[in-house]
């Protein structure tokens, strides 16, 4: 039987610290060190050049299930989220690029809890994955969001490092990265008022979320602080609204002349319900959503909208993962992202 020359080379052993020790006629643990950049003061310059140079020949790379064995340091970081949606897919792209410069490997996880084909793993069942991994850290935005410390439990038995993302977790010790969303709210309401708006109406879910909880408690606090708005609240039980809650929302707050989706996708089907009941945006009714999505500046007309910096969260959640492995006793530390109003065609003066 003949092989061709691509099926040899596949079947060729990959090069070890062995290999390179015996062409540069030293110590396999002074390849170890030169190569991993340990106690370099203790060699002679030409002994390193010539080490680096005969690995980079015999295209040696490390093996970090090996190295992981015998350190207890693989350089994988488990990130536990869905890539649906642009807001998701920069966050993911952030945590990405962070790790990536930190000489980690992010093993990304879908979190939903149920996947397309319908065999979707539990949160926890996947969490438990990479701890069987060895991940050295877990970044993590949560589909059970009032998990408390036994739900992570196994995680913190092995204190590794968790973070979570956009969604916080009051009741489980580790780190949170988001958004200012008070800042956000404030922005909001500002532009509405310049505008000369004051019968302001809420659209989103009263459920235990966090993302939804802090929006609504920011509209509260800023609106109870002026005599000037009259604002309303039209709360779902649950995340997936409807055309149908949209037009009830349109149809039981008649006098409101502005509107404030708890995110873009709520402003969506408040066009469409507009649309339906013949309400013009801008000219009847100004719309603001939240998240700036990527179909947000596509809409007609335009979305006014909420900018979260979703790739700065992402940066910023490896960062602070990547302190906490660097320091375990680093305080469990909880970031909030500024954010930015991003004005378009779908707000205007407020109908006399």
């Amino acid at each position: 039987m003949s092989y061709t020359h691509n099926q040899a080379q596949s079947q060729k052993r990959q090069p070890n610290l062995a290999d390179i020790a015996a062409k540069a006629e030293v110590s396999v643990t002074t390849v170890s060190r030169i190569l991993a950049g340990k106690k370099l003061n203790t060699f002679p310059l030409t002994t390193i050049e010539r080490v680096r140079s005969i690995a980079g020949e015999l295209r040696y790379r490390p093996n970090r299930l090996v190295r992981g064995m015998q350190t207890g340091q693989t350089g994988l970081v488990g990130v536990v989220m869905s890539p649906q949606g642009s807001f998701y897919g920069a966050v993911l792209a952030g945590i990405h690029d962070e790790l990536i410069s930190e000489d980690r490997l992010p093993v990304v996880i879908w979190s939903e809890v149920d996947s397309p084909r319908g065999r979707g793993r539990s949160e926890l069942e996947q969490i438990h994955s990479l701890v069987d991994l060895r991940v050295e850290g877990v970044i993590l935005r949560p589909v059970f969001y009032e998990a408390s410390d036994v739900y992570f439990q196994e995680i913190l038995e092995r204190k590794i490092p968790l973070v979570s993302v956009d969604r916080a977790l009051p009741k489980a010790n580790c780190g949170f990265v988001g958004s200012d969303d008070e800042s956000g709210m404030a922005a909001i309401l500002d532009h509405l008022k310049t505008l000369g708006h004051s019968r302001i109406c809420f659209f989103g879910p009263d459920t235990a979320v966090s993302t939804g909880l802090h929006r609504l408690h920011s509209f509260r606090f800023l609106t109870s602080q002026d005599r000037t708005m009259a604002p309303v609240e039209y709360l779902l039980s649950h995340w997936n609204p409807t055309e149908e809650d949209a037009l009830s929302c349109l149809g039981k707050v008649p006098k409101q002349s502005a509107i404030i989706a708890v995110n873009d996708s709520f402003a969506a089907l408040i066009y469409k319900a507009a649309a339906i009941k013949k309400i013009r945006i801008p000219e009847d009714i100004s719309v603001v959503g939240y998240g700036n999505l990527d179909f947000s500046p596509l809409m007609h007309p335009p979305l006014t909208t909420v900018d979260q910096h979703p790739y700065d969260i992402g940066v910023s959640a490896a960062r602070s993962l990547h302190l906490r492995m660097m320091n375990p006793t680093e305080r469990v530390s909880k970031i909030l992202h500024p954010c930015d109003l991003v004005v378009r065609e779908s707000t205007a003066p407020a109908p006399r």
